[in-house]
């Protein structure tokens, strides 16, 4: 695993997992997280980046009966990082890797989940609404794709989606499509400075307005 959010996953073991397992019956999980969830975004099960403490998120996880594997570490960009399990041990197909990050405050900043069923672009818009932004993140990390980002800025909500890049390395383009399969979801501090300073690569790609399921750009 190579590139700007796949890679950090190296040193945690925990997300060392491919989620390519679609279930016909979705993970308890799923519906708390598009349904009936316990909070919404910028929150995660009652995580809220910018004001949840670690010690708060530590005495969540240890009473949290779903949690398994919960593992304290270091995470390249984030520093201290807690990462765990959601759904059983190990992690495996239908379960969902995640990890929190912290400030020099030990305050949250970023809940950031690795979906290990099968979650389509259509079942966030129906429930968050259309995003305000599209991000094109990496073209590098697998020759011929993209991570490609859409961003809800004043709730702190992004999903990333590994796409075919229809375009080039220099210029892509991507089809959006509303049976594009979420990689990662990640809760953080409305405005999404925290992301930008984590995500060095999106920085450096171009950004455009939702115009809906069609071509980028």
């Amino acid at each position: 695993m190579t590139g700007i959010r796949f890679g950090k996953f190296i040193l945690l073991p925990l997300f060392i997992v491919l989620m390519a397992v679609s279930c016909s019956t979705r993970p308890a999980w799923v519906e708390n997280m598009l349904e009936k969830p316990a909070c919404l975004a910028p929150c995660w099960n009652n995580i809220t980046p910018g004001e949840t403490t670690r010690d708060e998120l530590s005495q969540m996880l240890k009473g949290d009966p779903t949690a398994f594997d919960i593992t304290a570490s270091v995470g390249d960009p984030w520093g201290p990082v807690l990462s765990w399990c959601v759904g059983g041990a190990p992690c495996g197909p239908g379960d969902m890797a995640a990890l929190s990050s912290f400030d020099g405050q030990g305050i949250v900043q970023e809940v950031y989940l690795r979906p290990g069923a099968t979650l389509h672009l259509k079942d966030f818009i129906a429930f968050y609404g259309d995003p305000e932004k599209v991000a094109f993140s990496d073209t590098l990390s697998d020759p011929g794709n993209i991570v490609v980002g859409l961003l809800y800025p004043r709730s702190g909500l992004v999903l990333e989606f590994l796409a075919v890049n229809q375009g080039t390395i220099t210029s892509p383009a991507v089809d959006f499509r509303e049976d594009l399969e979420a990689v990662n979801v990640i809760y953080s501090i409305p405005g999404l400075e925290y992301y930008y300073s984590t995500n060095i690569v999106a920085k450096t790609l171009d950004e455009f307005a939702w115009k809906g399921y069609a071509r980028y750009p």
